[in-house]
């Protein structure tokens, strides 16, 4: 559940995330309304792949994802996959008004995709 913003580096832990959702509502979002162009698995290895579509196929849609006020994914990528190949066209999901401070800074180059 931890999440790497791929502009800056910015690092927000499992601890951080699952803090920052208590008392935030669950409501419905539209897939169309997420960035699916973000880079969240940057690998080109076949047993990454592997590795990912095993989450996919095991995650479980009912969870809610965690959205920054953007509706950029913070928690929940393999969740929202699964549910389009499901054909859902909504997800459910804890939309954050405001981003928690970030735990840390990672080193090395990030780039954004989309």
């Amino acid at each position: 559940m931890a999440y790497i913003n791929t502009l800056t580096g910015q690092y927000w832990s499992d601890e951080t995330l699952k803090a920052a959702i208590k008392g935030v509502p669950v409501e419905p979002l539209k897939i169309a309304d997420l960035n699916l162009n973000m880079r969240r698995f940057p690998s080109d290895r076949l047993i990454d792949m592997v590795h990912h579509c095993g989450r996919v196929m095991n995650a479980l849609t009912r969870i809610p994802i965690i959205v920054g006020p953007d509706n950029e994914i913070y928690d929940g990528c393999h969740r929202v996959v699964k549910a389009i190949i499901e054909g859902k066209d909504e997800i459910l999901c804890h939309r954050l008004a405001t981003l928690p401070k970030h735990d840390k800074i990672m080193p090395g180059k990030w780039e954004r995709v989309g």
